[in-house]
């Protein structure tokens, strides 16, 4: 009685809808089990003629050939046809190839309607089954059903209505949008698909049942409205039936599988229908499996790599966008699988692999697709080719659904967008309507359906679109628009009429800040990209560079060169000889030269001169782009070293330069950045302040719109290299460079002097040897350690790509010959290595005196972009003149960027820190605006400032997994004697008043009277000093004096000399006995010990050595036992040479 009572009460808990749904469901199992299948029938003819379950995967071809449209009209322009088997239709290419799958002519054609029947009859076993779900009321999705924010909004019609009002649709708009989805309905065939019998058989049918279905969707329409309710339900039963389709993948060359997924992902997100849902999960996990390494899609999903193009495939600009050796890159194909994909994203239906399929997809927007003015193109661009207008919108569009709509990318194709004219119906044969559908959506989503640009095209749409529609309610292609593949009338104007109801329904499709970001927190990094930032990318086709083609600046950034003269190496030097093909004047006779158009420009400057650019006039009007000035200045070699040329470029009343020009040919960039530029009346002046006349090889103007080309450090002798310093250089070497063999002794490296003909598309590294002349001591060392950075900034400044050292490792320049220990130059070396760390491409740098109309000497910039967020800019001076300089560069991005400012040569445990200034560190937070960084300051020798975008990480060296090696220095302590053994000797004397130099701190000399000894006084009247103090010896440094020997006889057998040693302590009447003196000659170290205070001979053996003009070098004692001894002289007479 207790159990019948427990279960009573528990059958009055159970609500009466489970009940009636749990009785109904037993029905229908009961009549799947009592169901047989009925023989074989003939049936009247079906409208589906050819079965799209029977198509085949794709045959692997050795070159993929984009099609002239993919289903959904996503292609842009029109393909070279393949003389193998283009004009076959798309699905008819392939043969079926996958085991277990039956060709039609397997089967009678009783056998097929008959297959045709039973699915029939299967399908309306579940018709309704999608209304079981809930009793909701039209319009309601169901509980729990996570969609974003514009699909929630879609099925209000009172919403519906106030967004129609706010970004500009009418009562016309939304009558026209209701009377195509009644032509749609009208057309639907009885098994819920679009299309006819023609577009069945190329496979289209799957991408025109999908638009026809979207524009429904968008409309909020759903399983529960009562007008098109049944007409969903229909057409979403054929999508899960096709999607289950064996090969549908393939249809419509992969559109027709994109946009199948689209419609499913959208019924799904205003249904909450299971049964779309796993067929949506399906589609998904196909499509995350066949994106390609680029993230982009390819035709047919094959990513077979690309074979070379045929004779008459070079003649297509298509195929100038496929990279041999990688699979093909299609960007209409990815616009698709990017609406599809956020569009499954919003529902909430998010498979494993969906979050890295989207960021690839930006990758691939941003580095793949990419124009190289900003903007798209069709195929794998790596912002090397123009854009393709038809593809502007689609990359667009696909930017801002995937949450990078404020990326710099998006913004460049913005403006291109913005400068196209609204186009017209009647003729759009530029202006294909997958176009119209792509820019309706880019510029909504652009301006938030409020702004002028989306105001004028709206207007334009309107008028168009409403003036275009039929009296059935349907749209046409607009006139002369080829680009739908199939051309049927019935099919082309259900693909016109699902396009147009899309662009009319885009008042309140979306939200206008529609993207992944309704669903995600996840950031955008499309501007990491864009500058060449790592992702999930690993490389890029045919290894291109990444940072190649970063993208300088916003807006119109482009025009044609501005050229006056060729630069080819006339004139040679100042003379008043007119190159006539070049120049239509020699010289003006104004003080003030207006310079209006390329013919006004004189072949030369005279003192006190200027030259005014109307730039308005020279320019386009529309660009708001930086600017490059390059000047080929020639003067003469006289005036050159007598500092008499002189050039100082201002805009605007804003110096830009302002030098002596220490060559007879120089090659001059003048950067102006775009914030000097007025809106109107910009005049640039280039004033010739010096005494000589400055004649021109050639003038160009150019927009400073990209990264300029690779830099490179490297060194010949690489293999030689100390292992701390070898990561300083490039491991390879340009291709094809033109090396410029440099004298060392030069004072200032510039390119012009070094060619005949300067052209800047060629890679111009300078060759020198890194020698040294170690003998000169001190200030010889100080000037090695000035001129080793700035020889080769001067180089990069002036046009080079790079430079090439020589005789590094056994050079005296950075290395100490005898004890292979460094020297200050290579400090030197190691802080301008940081201008050529990660993969550096040259950025546009200028240094200027800021405010002292004095011009500048010896003093340059150069700047390098390192890495993505990265770069590098270094300025180098001769002279420490106490003027406040400016720097200013052209970085590829804007915002919050740390700087970190190192001025001078010398690290903290530098043992040359007496000589130079340590290095100073500071670091601060800026912000870029308008790609331009300043920084002002009074710049010392040597500054080098490190660029790092927020979020951004520096390029890391190779670790240094071995120690220097340094040779291992025996002194000879036996060779050494006091008396010379062999007799008839002649003996030859140096003259001891000749050259000597001290390196190090703790040596000096002096010349002193010959100290007298009442039993022996050597012969020269003068003597030498050598002061060593004791006991300081710096690790890493061994501190001489050279003694220069002068020229001797060839067959030298020894050398010798007198010496008087003296010790100096700290109590004044110590006496110490004796000491050791220890010296090199020519790499090879002796030491002897000495009595102080008295004169003692010494002689070496030369032993092969040969002593003209060699330098006898005398180092420091070394430790001592005695503390109280500070330092040991050595008084240094008569050295002398003995030979038979």
């Amino acid at each position: 009685m207790g159990k019948f009572i427990r279960k009573n009460k528990l059958l009055k808990r159970v609500p009466w809808e489970i009940a009636v749904a749990l009785t109904f469901n037993i029905l229908i199992l009961g009549v799947f089990l009592l169901l047989k299948s009925p023989p074989p029938q003939v049936v009247a003819p079906s409208e589906i003629t050819v079965d799209i379950s029977n198509f085949s995967p794709p045959e692997i071809k050795n070159m993929s050939v984009p099609e002239t449209l993919a289903a959904g009209g996503a292609a842009s322009e029109p393909v070279p046809a393949n003389p193998e088997k283009l004009t076959e239709n798309a699905m008819r290419d392939f043969s079926s190839q996958i085991t277990g799958s039956v060709s039609m002519t397997d089967k009678t054609a009783t056998e097929r309607f008959g297959e045709l029947a039973r699915t029939a009859q299967g399908i309306a076993v579940f018709d309704g089954v999608s209304n079981i779900r809930s009793g909701l009321p039209s319009g309601m999705l169901p509980a729990g059903l996570e969609v974003g924010a514009s699909f929630a909004g879609r099925g209000d019609a009172a919403n519906r209505s106030r967004l129609l009002r706010r970004h500009g649709g009418n009562v016309q708009t939304e009558s026209a949008v209701e009377k195509a989805l009644k032509y749609l309905a009208s057309v639907q065939n009885r098994n819920g698909s679009w299309g006819s019998k023609e577009s069945f058989a190329t496979g289209d049918a799957a991408a025109l049942s999908s638009l026809a279905l979207l524009a429904f969707f968008s409309h909020g329409e759903n399983f529960q409205s009562k007008q098109y309710g049944d007409h969903i339900r229909r057409g979403c039963d054929f999508l899960v039936e096709l999607s289950n389709t064996q090969n549908i993948e393939y249809a419509g060359n992969g559109f027709g599988h994109a946009i199948l997924t689209y419609a499913l992902a959208e019924g799904y997100a205003v249904s909450g229908s299971l049964s779309l849902r796993h067929a949506l999960e399906a589609r998904l996990k196909f499509i995350i499996s066949r994106q390609n390494s680029f993230g982009s899609f390819a035709l047919n999903y094959d990513n077979t790599p690309m074979a070379p193009p045929t004779a008459d495939q070079l003649e297509d600009p298509l195929f100038k966008e496929i990279v041999i050796g990688e699979p093909g890159c299609d960007l209409s194909l990815l616009g698709w699988h990017i609406q599809a994909l956020t569009a499954a994203h919003n529902a909430g239906v998010r498979p494993d692999g969906l979050d890295k399929a989207l960021s690839l997809a930006t990758e691939a927007l941003v580095k793949i697709h990419q124009a190289d003015k900003g903007g798209f193109s069709q195929g794998i661009n790596l912002k090397r080719f123009g854009a393709n207008d038809n593809m502007n919108p689609v990359g667009l569009l696909g930017l801002q659904l995937l949450n990078s709509g404020n990326s710099l990318p998006a913004r460049r194709a913005e403006k291109i967008l913005h400068e196209v004219a609204p186009p017209k119906w009647k003729n759009s044969g530029r202006f294909p309507l997958y176009r119209w559908y792509y820019q309706t959506q880019a510029l909504f989503q652009t301006e938030k359906g409020r702004g002028k640009r989306w105001e004028e095209w709206n207007e334009n749409l309107k008028k168009e679109l409403l003036a275009a529609q039929n009296s059935d309610g349907s749209w046409s292609l607009p006139g002369g628009d080829a680009s739908f593949r199939v051309k049927g009338r019935t099919d082309l104007t259900v693909y016109g009429s699902s396009l147009c109801a899309l662009m009319l329904q885009v008042y309140y499709r979306y939200l206008p800040s529609y993207s992944i970001a309704e669903n995600s927190t996840a950031a955008s990094r499309a501007d990491d990209y864009d500058i060449g930032g790592a992702g999930l990318i690993t490389r890029l086709p045919g290894g291109a560079d990444p940072l190649a083609g970063v993208i300088l600046g916003l807006g119109e950034n482009e025009f044609e060169p501005i050229a006056f003269g060729r630069f080819d190496g006339r004139p040679a030097d100042n003379a008043l000889t007119q190159i006539e093909d070049e120049f239509s004047k020699l010289a003006s006779m104004r003080s003030t030269v207006a310079i209006r158009k390329t013919e006004d420009w004189p072949q030369t400057l005279q003192p006190n001169q200027r030259l005014a650019l109307f730039l308005d006039e020279l320019i386009p009007r529309s660009f708001k782009g930086h600017l490059r000035l390059t000047l080929g200045m020639v003067g003469s070699v006289k005036e050159a070293f007598d500092e008499h040329q002189s050039l100082e470029a201002v805009i605007n009343g804003k110096r830009l330069y302002n030098s002596i020009l220490l060559r007879n040919k120089q090659l001059v960039e003048i950067v102006i950045p775009s914030d000097v530029m007025q809106p109107f009346g910009n005049i640039l002046q280039l004033r010739n302040n010096g005494k000589a006349v400055l004649a021109f090889d050639a003038a160009r103007i150019t927009a400073i719109n990209k990264v300029g080309g690779r830099l490179y450090l490297l060194a010949e002798d690489a293999a030689e290299l100390q292992p701390s310093i070898r990561p300083l250089f490039a491991a390879k070497e340009p291709d094809a460079p033109v090396i410029c063999n440099l004298d060392w002794t030069s004072k200032n490296h510039q390119l012009m002097t070094a060619v005949e003909t300067y052209d800047p598309k060629k890679i111009y590294i300078a060759s020198y040897t890194a020698s040294g002349s170690e003998h000169m001591g001190n200030e010889y060392q100080r000037h090695y350690l000035q001129q080793t950075g700035r020889e080769i900034v001067d180089w990069i400044s002036g046009g080079g790509s790079g430079v090439k050292l020589r005789n590094i490792s056994r050079s005296s320049r950075f290395y100490d010959s005898v004890f292979g220990t460094e020297y200050p130059a290579l400090s030197a070396l190691r802080q301008v290595a940081k201008l050529f760390d990660g993969t550096p491409h040259k950025l546009a740098a200028q240094y200027y005196p800021k405010y002292d109309d004095k011009p500048q000497l010896f003093g340059n910039a150069a700047a390098a972009y390192n890495a993505p967020g990265v770069a590098t800019v270094v300025v180098t001076k001769r002279f420490l003149f106490p003027e406040e300089g400016e720097v200013v560069a052209i970085v590829p991005w804007n915002g919050a960027t740390e700087i970190i400012i190192e001025k001078g040569f010398l690290p903290e445990n530098s043992p040359f820190t007496w000589l130079a200034a340590k290095v100073q560190s500071e670091s601060r937070s800026i912000n870029i605006e308008n790609n331009i960084f300043r920084y002002s300051c009074p710049f010392p020798e040597l500054t080098v400032i490190r660029l790092i975008k927020k979020g951004a990480k520096e390029p890391t060296r190779p670790p240094v997994v071995r120690r220097d090696i340094w040779p291992q220095i025996q002194f000879d302590y036996t060779s050494p004697k006091n008396t010379l053994r062999e007799k008839a000797l002649k003996k030859h004397s140096f003259r001891l008043g000749g050259y000597a130099a001290a390196y190090g701190q703790n040596a000096s000399f002096s010349r002193i009277p010959v100290t007298k000894e009442e039993k022996f006084t050597p012969g020269n009247k003068e003597s030498i000093v050598i002061t060593h103090r004791v006991n300081a010896d710096v690790p890493g440094r061994f501190d001489s004096v050279y003694l220069a020997l002068g020229q001797a006889p060839e067959e030298a057998l020894y050398l010798s000399f007198w010496v008087f040693p003296r010790a100096s302590g700290v109590k004044k009447d110590e006496r110490y006995p004796w000491t050791q003196m220890r010296f090199a000659l020519d790499k090879k170290c002796f030491s002897v010990s000495l009595s102080i205070d008295r004169w003692q001979q010494v002689f070496i053996p030369l032993d092969g050595i040969i002593p003209s003009w060699q330098y006898l070098r005398i180092l420091g004692p070394g430790r001592t036992l005695e503390k109280n001894l500070q330092s040991i002289s050595y008084e240094i007479n008569d050295i002398s040479v003995w030979c038979k």
